[in-house]
């Protein structure tokens, strides 16, 4: 399994990739754009697009599910905040898109945005109860879901740089799912002990402003 520092190596070699999938008039395009700078990605830096037309960033993404326990079995008191959990982020693609509103230091933006879906399901552990046996230990009940994805991570100065940018973010999921992160998980058990409520947050992979020799192979265009 390839870490993200085989991946930062490979970035480069995206940038030749990302040309021949894109067509002749979006080359075009490309070229005539200027070159980024360091701080080209709007990430927090001084440099940012400041504009209400721009769509927000986030890299969270929000779920929610909810188990209820059959006629006799029972959650145990309180909330726990670790269960097991498993995520499917294969669904998930980054693509590049325009925005409305031009960058300052270029007189263009493009928005990296990651869209899709992450499937999951989740084991929430049930109490004993008088007059049960449980020969194997503790008995989990399972909810699975899936929540959307729509998130606008970033945004590049160029087209070339914003593609180069989506390349590196999916590599990095395809390298190891684990990259989407999860924070923020908690499970509340009702009062009556017959309903599990879960929330948690997946945490998208973020973008990183090109330097070194992956900036100066976009001055290049």
């Amino acid at each position: 399994m390839k870490d993200i520092q085989d991946i930062m190596k490979e970035m480069n070699n995206l940038n030749n990739e990302i040309e021949v999938a894109l067509d002749e008039d979006e080359v075009a395009n490309a070229v005539q754009d200027p070159p980024c700078s360091d701080n080209c990605f709007g990430t927090g830096g001084e440099n940012e697009t400041n504009c209400s037309q721009l769509p927000n960033q986030t890299r969270n993404v929000p779920f929610t599910c909810k188990i209820c326990a059959p006629n006799g079995f029972r959650f145990p008191n309180g909330f726990i905040t670790s269960a097991p959990i498993a995520f499917d982020v294969s669904c998930l693609h980054c693509f590049v898109e325009p925005c409305n509103c031009p960058s300052a230091a270029t007189g263009r933006s493009f928005a990296v945005r990651i869209v899709g879906c992450i499937k999951f399901i989740i084991n929430a552990p049930t109490t004993p109860q008088s007059g049960q046996c449980r020969p194997n230990g503790t008995v989990f009940l399972c909810c699975s879901d899936s929540v959307c994805v729509d998130n606008t991570i970033c945004f590049g100065c160029n087209r070339v740089a914003a593609l180069i940018e989506c390349g590196l973010i999916e590599a990095t999921i395809t390298a190891n799912p684990c990259n989407v992160g999860l924070r923020d998980f908690r499970i509340t058990f009702s009062e009556d002990h017959t309903e599990a409520n879960i929330v948690g947050t997946f945490i998208l992979p973020g973008c990183v402003p090109l330097r070194g020799s992956a900036a100066a192979a976009i001055a290049a265009e």
